[in-house]
């Protein structure tokens, strides 16, 4: 997916200073950091497509060394800067190869904010065995996915409260229609590319079907500790009615 030039959007002066205001955790992160907090053995932390550092500030205290890892240098130059008074460590890196780290390194790795969706199809499976490789035994890792179930919701009217923003709604799904195959087009596929309007349309992600990413994660040989969706609620990973699960994002746990 790199012919999308999403690496190229990421290193952009307007989206790094977007991500630099973000400062706050969603509901399921939130979960994630309280569980992480209670856990004896917190030595080293992995941070995937650590952005600005927006997650930075509440995991990397729980752990004796903390790396945050981005493919974008703007963003690690961001997080340096941002905590050049911290003794953690960043690095430009590609989770695709994760070669400067050695096997069993990592007690916890997070992937967050869908980063995974900014790679292909078979990237994505380059990513999952490298992270699988570089975490301990017992080892937790945390990421989260765009959801395939969510589509009809993009691709429909969605009628903001306020009149005003109307027009730009308006705008946004024709968009979408036009950027895009038909909504039906996509349930053939258990992993699918779309432009779904965000940074201005300028961004391509894998929107993924859970049941499909819970077999892939299981053919590397992580176990699905759990699946948490936007609000933070359990959702069983041997759940067989994924179709009613419409939440945009959910977030996976898994153990080595």
């Amino acid at each position: 997916m790199d012919k999308m030039n999403n690496k190229l959007i990421y290193n952009t002066d307007i989206v790094v200073k977007e991500y630099r205001d973000h400062d706050y955790l969603i509901k399921p992160e939130q979960i994630i950091l309280k569980y992480i907090s209670k856990t004896k053995s917190n030595k080293r932390m992995l941070d995937i497509g650590v952005g600005a550092g927006r997650t930075t500030k509440y995991f990397a205290p729980l752990f004796e060394e903390y790396y945050g890892i981005d493919y974008a240098e703007s963003m690690i130059r961001e997080c340096r800067t941002k905590y050049s008074n911290f003794k953690y460590y960043f690095h430009e890196a590609d989770a695709r190869s994760l070669k400067r780290f050695n096997d069993n390194f990592f007690d916890f790795v997070l992937f967050s904010f869908n980063g995974i969706d900014c790679v292909s199809v078979n990237d994505r499976q380059k990513v999952l065995k490298e992270i699988f490789r570089v975490l301990k035994k017992d080892g937790l890792f945390a990421f989260s996915i765009h959801n395939i179930n969510h589509i009809p919701t993009l691709f429909s009217f969605q009628l903001p409260k306020n009149p005003f923003k109307w027009k730009k709604e308006f705008k946004r799904r024709k968009e979408v229609h036009n950027l895009n195959p038909s909504a039906e087009k996509y349930y053939m596929n258990d992993f699918i590319e779309i432009i779904d309007g965000d940074i201005d349309f300028k961004a391509t992600y894998i929107y993924s079907k859970p049941e499909a990413q819970v077999a892939q994660l299981k053919n590397i040989g992580f176990k699905v500790d759990n699946i948490l969706s936007m609000k933070g609620l359990k959702i069983r990973p041997d759940n067989s009615d994924w179709q009613y699960i419409k939440d945009a994002w959910l977030y996976f746990l898994c153990i080595k």
